[in-house]
Parts: C-alpha cells; structure tokens; sequence
C-alpha cells in the first residue's frame, strides 16, 4: 500500500530538496515548489567529467552495447536515489532500448521508495519525475511521465504539473486515468477543479473515477452534476455517488432516472441499482432497499425489472417471492431467467414456504423450474412439492423431481428413488442410484445416522453388481451409519473380495446394531462371520467386546491366537562382553522343566505362568526378578490337530532367541521396548506337541513378552496349550 505524508510535511520535503543534474525548483501556483527541468541535452551534458560508477552505468545505459545497458539496467537500481537526476533525461532519449531501460529503472526506483520510513526519499523521486511532464517536455515524454508518477507521488504532493495535463486535449484522458491510478487527495482535487471546465464526454470520464476511488471529498462535486443538462452526465454522476449508500440519495437517484432519455436510461438505472445495493450493504435499511426494488419490480420495464429481481435475490425473504413469480408471469425469457436465477440465490426456510405457497399458482414452465429451486433449498416443507413431482406421469416433471429429491437430501426421498432404481427408465435410473447416495451422505452430514442407513442399505441393495464405487461407497457409509436390516448386506459384501476391508468395519457395527436392538443371535452371527476373516488385531479385540455384549462367553485370547501359559527361570548373567547371550544355562534347546540350574550363588528352577492380559504379556521383572542386564528363559508347549504354516507374532522387551522343536527359528539383539506383534517368525508346526523356547535379553527398565500364532493370512491358529 503507498505510504501517504501530509501536505505539509512533503512541502517541506520538496521545498528543501536539492535537485541534480538538471532537476530544479520553481514555485507553482500554490507556492509550494514544483519540479522543473531543462532540455535533455543540457541536463545530459551537465554529467560531471569525471565519471563515478553511477556516472558509468548511465553511459552505459546509453550506449550502443546492448549487453552493456542490460548490465546497467540491473545495477542501477542499487545505486541509490542520487542517480534519479541522472535517468531522467534518458526518459526523452530518441532510442528507445534506451528510454525504455531509464523508465524501468526509475520504475524501480519509484517501488523501492514507497515503503514505509523513506518518505524523504519518496519526495525527491517524486520531485524529478515530475519534471517529466513540464510543459517543455515533449507529448510521448510527458506520457511516460504519467505512467510513472502514480507509482510514487505521495499524499500532500503538488500535482499541479500534471492538472495542466488536464487541458490538453490530447493528454488529459492520460493525466485522468493516472490521477486515477493515484488515488491521493491532491489527485481527486485536481479532478475537481476540472470537473466543471470539461466537456461532457470527460465530465463522464471523471465522474467515472469518483465512482472509483470512492472518496467522500468528490460527492458533492458529483451531486451537482446530477442537475447536469446532459443527461448522460447526470446518469454518470448519479453512479459516482451511489457507492455512499446513503439513503438520502434515494431522490436524486429517482429524478435522474425521471429524467433520462431513451439512450441513458439503462446507465440511469444503472445508478439507482447500484445506490439500492450499497444502501442495503450499508445496513440498517433493508426494508427501504426491499421496496424500493419492489417499487422498480411493479413500475419499470425489460432490464430495469431484471436489475431489480437480481437486487432481490441478494436481500430478499419470503415475502418478496411472489411479486418476483408476477413479475416473470409472461415475461420476457431474460426476465424469467432472472426471476427463477433470484429464488434460487434468496435464502430462508421462509422464502421455502412462500415458493411452495405460490406453486399450484403458477405456469407449468415456472412450476418445472420450481421443483428445481425447491430441492436446492433442502427444507422439509418442499417434500410434498418434490413427492409428487417424482410420482408425475409427466416425464420432464418426473426426472426434475428425482434430481430434486436427491439434491434435497431428505428422508422422503429415499422410496421414491428407490422406486425409480428398480422401475425407472434408464435415465431415471442413473439419476435415482446417484440420488440414494446423495440422500445418504446428506444425511449423515446432519447426523441423521439411522436414516442415512437406510438410504445407504437401499443404494447397496441396488446397485449393479458391476458398480464397485456404488457399493463400495455404500458399505462404508453402512459402517458408519449402521442399521439392524443391514445384516444380510453386509454379509454379502463379505463375500466380495474388493469390499472385504470395508465389509469387515460393516460388520462389526452392524453386529453392535443388532445387539442394540435386542437380535443378539443374529448379532453373533455376524461376529463369527467376521472372525473366519482374519481381521486386524485391534479389530478381533472389537469382535470379542460385540460378543460379550451379545451375551456370549469370549475367549478373547483364543479368539486373538495368544499363548497364555508359560514356564519361566532365571535370572542368569548376561555378563562381560554380553557373554551369556550364548551359554546354555539351561542345556537349550533341550528344556527340563524339573531341572534346577545355578544363577550365580542361587539355585532357581522353571515356574507356572498365565497371562491374564488381552496379549498375552508376562512381565518377568514380577515373575522372574527385578534386574537389569541378565537373561530368563520361556517355555510352552501347544497341541495342534495337523501339520500348520503358522507365524509366530512376537513382543519383547528387549530380544530374544526363539526355537520350535528343538530347531532355532529366529534371532535378534537389539535394545529396545515391546511392541505387541513386533517380530514376525514364520514356522511349520507339525501335528501333535510343539514346543517352544525362548532366551529373553533383559537390558534396563522393562522385562516384558507375548506371543500369539497366526496362520500366515492373519487368522488364529487352533490350539491347546499344555497346563501342568
């Protein structure tokens, strides 16, 4: 944003600034100083004969070497203010490689002295620019001027070097629109002092930028053009006021209007709308701004009516829906596009009311167009409007409210578009398919879960088999919105191997569902379906909470495949140079579990452990002893039915040796805290007893392990674990 000074602080500035090579200070017409300059030529030659590195560049900038002015044209800007004086008279330059390159670096240098704390700088900038535009410069000179000067005059500068612009014929539309661009106080004064001088054409181009630059100093200037006798001045000057909002304009604005002729009637309008707008923008007169569009709306003709349906459909309520429908009652089509566009865009379950009031009133055409509207409105009391539009014989009436329905999200909906999925046409079928889904996720979005269950149960049930993305989406909006009657749906998807992942969320909480409504048999059912799936582990954990609260008796550690019974012994030393880690202690893989070993001056021997835990954990810090640096060993045995590819899940806290059937089947050392199924140990377990050993590393802190079996696709292994 352009830092502004007040005038009396850039007067001093300009008033004190020294000007080199060939800027000086002249008194204008206000006293302040005003920049002049002399001929190109003289400020050129007046460069001093020895050349500084500023004095370098600029020849260089003026020479014939276009690599050279490039190199210029990118250090310049570094040099520092001090150079301006010096660019100026290239701005004249006959070539233009050369006053193209002095313009973009004075460019520069008019952005780098805009920002705040070098309003100093700023000023003399400003000062030597302006020269740019002295009345011995020539035409295409002064306009390059124009062009820079609104980058850098600052509030409070003397703009009169570009006012007398203003009075040239050939520059003033230039000087406008640079003032314009300007936007300081100094600029909308000088617009002003023209205003009344101009001819009508740039009387409408001034009063064009007043309506721009928005700036209370220019209304009352723009207020006594509306008694222009130039009607397109008049119409002109009512738009550079209207953006005050004020409603006491409202009568000016009406007798401009009166007045236009045919050729500035619509500009006039223009005007009056855009007043209307802003004092409703403004706030605290809506209901003026209301009547005064339906004033237009009962009085005008074509585009004025147009203008204000539009004004309505920004600030309307119910009760303007109706002058709006009479308004497009055989009307012209713009006028009932406008009309229909307006409803739409007015908001409130009020105006919802009136349009379905207004309905059985009006023209088939308005009526289609309607249903439409009313389904983006997505309030309750348009439903009956949009039942019997889907239930029409009329096929446009039909399709209009099976689009309607689905846009309208509500539960009416759901039976109709089912309907039209089974019995529809092609067309209607597509349409009713994407609806149900619609319906579905409007629904939920408002936290209707049971009846968005239900419309998502019917989009499932009826899509093609074919419709993955359909039935994918279904299951899982199923998931989150559960219904008892979505049992046989989700087991299907169960069935389908795309939908698995999702179908397994469906039946756990569709499960929950049926619990909740009392059908706790068909809620096990589902569970056990789910459980021949091999889910997740946190989601096996969530199937034996459903099957407890279903009543039945959960072994959830058989359910998960975890080993609950173990043997345990030690401490024994890990010792130096973690020796231990290789010595059998307790003469492994063979394991004695009478046998009794020495651990330093102690005899320990092999003792009976049963996790109570969801995984098995045993914590040998309590089972074994509270040390640190030392190693324990785990034993079990399981009984399996037949030969089993099995992986042993595995937590440990820090590592361990693992072997099955004598054979050792993993290894790891590594410090480190337990995580449930960390390490992953593929196996054979043959039919029969399996036994299986572990050497346990115990570093610091904790002294944990567990360990469930799995086949290799996730789901739990049967066995039995030996007790005694």
């Amino acid at each position: 944003m352009i830092n502004r000074l007040s005038r009396l602080t850039c007067v001093a500035a300009i008033s004190t600034v020294t000007l080199a090579g060939g800027c000086s200070g002249v008194a204008g017409p206000s006293g302040v100083v005003v920049p002049q300059k002399s001929s190109v030529e003289q400020a050129f030659a007046a460069l001093p004969a020895m050349a500084s590195q500023s004095d370098a560049l600029i020849a260089q900038l003026a020479g014939d070497d276009e690599k050279a002015r490039s190199e210029a044209r990118q250090l310049l800007p570094r040099e520092g203010i001090e150079v301006v004086p010096k660019l100026v008279p290239l701005v004249g330059h006959e070539k233009a490689a050369v006053w193209s390159a002095a313009f973009n670096v004075l460019a520069d240098f008019a952005n780098q002295v805009s920002i705040p704390g070098r309003e100093a700088d700023r000023v003399r900038v400003a000062a030597c620019i302006m020269t740019l535009v002295a009345p011995d410069r020539p035409e295409e000179v002064k306009i390059r001027g124009l062009r820079l000067l609104p980058l850098v005059v600052p509030e409070g500068f003397d703009v009169g070097p570009m006012a007398a612009l203003l009075y040239d014929a050939s520059l003033q539309e230039k000087a406008r629109a640079a003032f314009e661009e300007m936007g300081t106080p100094e600029a909308s004064t000088a617009l002003r002092d023209y205003l009344p001088k101009a001819k009508p054409d740039f009387q409408m181009a001034i009063l064009n930028s007043f309506a721009r630059l928005q700036r209370m100093a220019n209304v009352q200037a723009a207020l006594a053009m509306t008694k222009s006798e130039n009607a397109a001045v008049r119409a002109a000057a009512l738009r550079a006021i209207a953006w005050t909002g004020d409603p006491s304009l409202l009568n000016v604005a009406r007798a401009v209007v009166a007045v236009a002729d045919a050729s500035t009637h619509a500009e006039a309008m223009d005007g009056m709308l855009r007043l209307v707008g802003a004092i409703a923008d403004r706030g605290g007169n809506w209901q003026l701004a209301v009547n005064t569009y339906l004033d237009i709306l009962k009085t005008g003709q074509g585009m004025d009516r147009d203008g204000a349906i539009a004004g309505l459909g920004q600030i309307g309520d119910g009760t303007c829906v109706r002058p709006i429908l009479d308004a497009i009652q055989d009307a012209e089509p713009h006028t009932w596009r406008a009309g229909i566009g307006a409803l739409t865009s007015m908001q409130g379950v009020d105006v919802t009311r009136a349009i379905v009031e207004s309905y059985p009133r009006v023209p088939r055409n308005t009526q289609l167009a309607l249903v439409s509207v009313l389904g983006d409105k997505r309030h309750a009391p348009a439903a009956p409007i949009l039942t019997q539009a889907a239930q029409s014989e009329d096929p446009a009436f039909r399709m209009a409210g099976l689009k309607a329905l689905a846009a309208a999200g509500l539960p009416e909906g759901i039976d109709l578009l089912t309907t039209a999925v089974r019995a529809g046409s092609d067309e209607e079928k597509a349409v009713a398919r994407q609806g149900l889904l619609a319906v579905a996720d409007s629904l939920r979005a408002a936290g209707r879960k049971n009846e968005a269950g239900t419309a998502y149960l019917a989009s499932f049930d009826n899509a093609a088999a074919t419709d993955h993305d359909t039935r994918q989406r279904a299951i899982e909006g199923i998931a989150a919105c559960p219904i008892a009657d979505a049992a046989e749906a989700v087991k299907a998807a169960a069935t389908d191997k795309d939908l698995r992942p999702s179908a397994m969320s469906a039946l756990l909480s569709v499960g929950s569902a049926l619990t909740a409504a009392g059908k706790k048999d068909a809620a096990l059912e589902l569970y056990q379906t789910l459980t021949q799936m091999s889910p997740p582990l946190e989601i096996m954990r969530e199937v034996a909470k459903g099957m407890a609260a279903a009543g039945a008796k959960v072994d959830l550690q058989g359910l998960l495949g975890t080993i609950t019974n173990w043997w345990v012994v030690g401490p024994f030393e890990l010792g130096e140079e973690n020796k231990g880690w290789n010595m059998r202690y307790v003469d492994e893989p063979n394991v004695n579990l009478s046998g009794r070993y020495m651990s330093g001056k102690r005899r320990v021997q092999w003792k009976a452990v049963v996790s109570e835990d969801p995984n098995g954990k045993i914590d040998l810090r309590k089972t074994v002893a509270d040390g640190e640096q030392c190693i324990a060993y785990a034993y079990t045995e399981i009984t399996v039915e037949k030969p089993t590819d099995a992986v042993l899940l595995v937590g440990v806290d820090d590592s361990e040796k693992i072997w099955v059937n004598d054979e050792q089947v993993f290894e790891l050392w590594q410090a480190r805290a337990m995580v449930v199924d960390n390490d992953r140990v593929p196996v054979k377990l043959k039919a029969g007893t399996n036994r299986i050993l572990m050497k346990i590393w115990q570093n610091t802190m904790g002294w944990e392990f567990c360990m469930r079996i799995t086949r290799p696709d996730g789901s739990p292994v049967s066995f039995a674990q030996k007790t005694e």
